[in-house]
């Protein structure tokens, strides 16, 4: 079935709100966990320990009604109020604008293995597989396994409805009438892949970024031979990343904006000109709103630090 709310989102942009999430909260910890969990259960995974690096809430309130109306027509499809809601990991090479701008099936839809549309995981080491391009790697060390390099993924909340197990290319017409996602079959066993069609069925809640560490191999580290940080690498133990511990405002509005690295520099300015000063209020909260442009577009945002 179609859907009936639109497909590409409002590039106007007013309704956005970032805040710092701190690795004291319940969502860093519980993301941290379930991520950790994962490497520890699977064995075979090259990977030793993924460490979130900064994550950030991401709420969008114009999204957001447009995707409690979508949340809402696929449970009235159902027949109920069951319309499976997920949490789901997404990784592109536009996690940046996604943050911002949300969803776009003309930029963000890949022609995959089970069609074409937006591919989503449960695995969190899918996701840091696909974080970097799968054959050049990372940009500055062209490296699949780099362990300095920071990735980035967008933990999103979906709705699936009723989801058509498929073993190869769907297209959204093609989907038996009531279901409203695909997930993937490999190898006769349903996948933690899933597609979904329909922007609306799909608000980025978390941004994040993360550094993977992979397993030895006769003693040493299998990396890409940069080394691992030296020093006090643990981003407890870094005094830019400690949370409450006296920071000015003006640091804190730095951790915010710079995780949105195309939106610094002018949000900076722009909180400094508007009677930001350095006093040591580290729990304050405060918004910037304005017209901003940003890759071609404006758009207002606001911001703030809980």
């Amino acid at each position: 079935m179609m859907p009936s709310t639109p497909t590409t989102p409002n590039p106007d942009n007013s309704g956005l709100q970032v805040n710092l999430v701190g690795p004291n909260e319940d969502s860093y910890r519980t993301l941290e966990r379930k991520i950790n969990d994962e490497v520890k259960k699977n064995g075979t995974s090259p990977v030793e320990r993924i460490e979130i690096q900064r994550m950030v809430k991401l709420v969008d309130s114009n999204h957001w009604r447009c995707y409690s109306q979508r949340r809402n027509e696929v449970g009235q499809e159902l027949g109920g109020s069951n319309f499976n809601q997920k949490f789901l990991f997404l990784t592109s090479p536009y996690v940046d604008q996604i943050s911002v701008y949300g969803i776009d099936m003309a930029r963000d839809a890949i022609d995959g293995t089970f069609g074409h549309g937006i591919y989503l995981t449960q695995s969190a080491l899918n996701a840091s597989r696909y974080a970097f391009n799968s054959k050049t790697g990372c940009s500055a060390h062209q490296h699949t396994k780099c362990t300095t390099c920071t990735r980035k993924m967008i933990v999103c909340k979906v709705v699936l409805g009723k989801s058509y197990n498929s073993t190869g290319k769907v297209n959204h017409s093609e989907l038996p009438r009531g279901y409203h996602s695909v997930q993937g079959v490999i190898k006769g066993h349903p996948s933690d892949v899933f597609v979904v069609y329909d922007t609306y069925q799909i608000i980025p809640t978390y941004y994040v970024e993360f550094t993977t560490f992979f397993k030895q191999r006769g003693g040493q580290p299998d990396s890409n031979g940069f080394g691992r940080r030296q020093g006090n690498t643990s981003r407890r133990g870094d005094p830019a990343r400690q949370n409450n511990q006296g920071n000015g405002l003006v640091t804190a509005a730095s951790q915010v904006v710079t995780t949105l690295a195309p939106l610094a520099p002018v949000l900076i300015d722009t909180f400094l000109r508007r009677g930001g000063r350095g006093s040591a209020v580290p729990n304050a909260n405060f918004n910037v709103q304005g017209t901003i442009p940003v890759l071609g577009s404006e758009y207002k945002l606001s911001f703030s630090l809980n």
